[in-house]
């Protein structure tokens, strides 16, 4: 079989996706440590995206924080003309050795019914321009008092955002800072360039 023929299983993000739940678990490890059994729902965001940025720069080229839309587009060589992209800045960008992005990370705490939409949708905007970047992760950390309810609410998250959990963490369970047991998981959900 000819190299360039891809199975359909074949996930071009595979090895950075693993990398994201890496991330995610040793920040949860670390917060839980120190903080005496409190979960990742307590820490911010940025504590999560430093331990996914720590563990994608292992096997990436460059890794940002905080990099803004406007500098990204321009980096990848986007289209700039038509409707301003939104302002503001994405969690992280993997960037390629020729030093141009190659794809961006949105971070999300989900509980409830709350949804990835506004996330997927913002990297979609930013993708959609064209260059170098065409696609997107939103990196997705949840906690609950049972498994059942984290299955529920990662397919809740990928019907309300039209898209799917590409790669997900297993289920790990821990004691609460009041000696409950809860549950907790990661899953990263791919976008695509429209």
């Amino acid at each position: 079989m000819a190299k360039s023929a891809k199975s359909s299983t074949y996930k071009p993000l595979a090895k950075f996706q693993t990398a994201c739940m890496k991330g995610v678990e040793s920040a949860f490890k670390k917060h839980h440590l120190f903080t005496g059994g409190y979960a990742l729902r307590q820490a911010p965001e940025g504590f999560i995206q430093g331990e996914v940025a720590c563990a994608l720069s292992k096997i990436a080229r460059f890794v940002t924080l905080e990099s803004s839309v406007q500098m990204l587009l321009v980096e990848a060589g986007a289209e700039l003309r038509g409707k301003k992209p939104r302002t503001g800045r994405v969690d992280l960008a993997v960037w390629w050795a020729n030093g141009t992005p190659r794809f961006v990370i949105e971070i999300k705490k989900v509980y409830a019914h709350d949804s990835i939409s506004a996330d997927a949708k913002r990297l979609r905007q930013v993708i959609g321009r064209g260059g170098t970047s065409r696609e997107g992760i939103v990196v997705v950390y949840s906690d609950a008092a049972k498994r059942e309810t984290l299955t529920t609410r990662f397919a809740k998250v990928a019907s309300k955002s039209r898209t799917k959990a590409s790669t997900t963490s297993k289920i790990f369970s821990y004691c609460d800072e009041a000696g409950n047991e809860r549950f907790w998981q990661a899953a990263c959900f791919v976008v695509k360039a429209t």
